[in-house]
């Protein structure tokens, strides 16, 4: 069996290194000071137990242990701490073995023979309970695990079950799913390492995307047609919704290209009142359509359109 000890201090690890050497079993042992360097040592070691402390500088025990299990074949997760109020939320969550300092010999020899891998369910119940905030989101590659702090990630792009992470020295493509990442309190002042002002920065910043991007986050389907202003501004738009056949319902001004429209709305889509009056049209024929409980056929510059 090979173990993995992590802990930051010298002289537990001293401590553990003695009882597990004693074990006939234990075949090979490694150590890790850190919640990082043992992702590290997980990636190329593959032990099959981790003893793993909770309270540790930088990525504590916890968000270690979800990149940990994230794997085919994670290793099983045994916690030692020292700090009894964890204990409640690990057994409620049946989740790990769990070990109070100064570990004794039985009880570590209990652990180890029941030790099995954990799941990230179980995970994600134990870091509710202990309330830490998330620092770090992991991906894999050939080189290796990478680790992205939450504070530098400026976009999270979903297709399908991928989820990217965008951020100021390029992307990753994250392990784990868009609705684990909504987890994330990107507002984590204490873990971010970050000055007041960037933090200020970085929220007019989620503010403006979720405002520019909010309407479609929760969108359970593709939309039957989008509602288009300027055509040559938001020429992404109209080139993604061709992509995946959307019919564009655009205001065609006389510098819009109009074999890019599939209904056209000839008007001024440089002026706030015109802009302002067509959006409205379009968004009260949705609303009455929903009412009505039907979608009404109107005549877009001799077409017909369904609302």
């Amino acid at each position: 069996m090979k173990l993995l000890l992590v802990d930051d201090e010298p002289l537990a690890r001293a401590r553990l290194r003695r009882l597990l050497e004693e074990r006939s079993d234990c075949t090979e042992l490694r150590e890790a000071a850190n919640g990082a360097a043992a992702i590290e040592a997980n990636a190329e070691f593959e032990p099959d137990v981790i003893l793993l402390d909770i309270r540790m500088p930088g990525m504590d025990g916890i968000e270690a242990a979800r990149h940990l299990t994230q794997g085919e074949h994670p290793p099983a997760i045994i916690f030692c701490t020292a700090f009894e109020e964890y204990a409640v939320a690990a057994f409620e969550s049946r989740a790990v073995g769990y070990l109070l300092k100064p570990v004794l010999r039985d009880k570590l020899d209990a652990a180890l023979d029941a030790a099995r891998a954990t799941t990230r369910y179980q995970m994600n119940a134990l870091a509710r309970e202990t309330r830490e905030q998330r620092r770090f989101l992991s991906a894999r590659s050939a080189a290796g695990t990478h680790l992205l702090p939450v504070a530098d990630v400026r976009v999270l792009l979903a297709d399908q079950k991928d989820v990217t992470a965008l951020y100021p020295g390029g992307s990753l493509l994250l392990d784990e799913s868009l609705r684990e990442l909504e987890l994330v309190d990107f507002d984590d002042v204490a873990g971010s390492g970050r000055t007041k002002k960037e933090l200020l920065m970085m929220r007019r910043e989620k503010e403006k995307l979720e405002r520019t991007l909010g309407g479609i986050r929760d969108m359970g389907k593709v939309p039957s047609a989008v509602w288009i202003v300027d055509t040559n501004k938001e020429h992404l738009a109209v080139s993604e919704a061709h992509k995946l056949n959307i019919p564009v319902v655009a205001i065609l001004d006389t510098n819009c290209d109009p074999d890019e429209v599939d209904f056209a709305v000839p008007g001024n889509d440089d002026a706030i009142r015109s802009v302002a009056l067509l959006t409205r049209i379009i968004a009260c024929l949705l609303y009455t359509s929903a009412a009505a409980d039907e979608l009404p056929c109107v005549d877009l510059g001799g077409r017909s359109v369904h609302t």
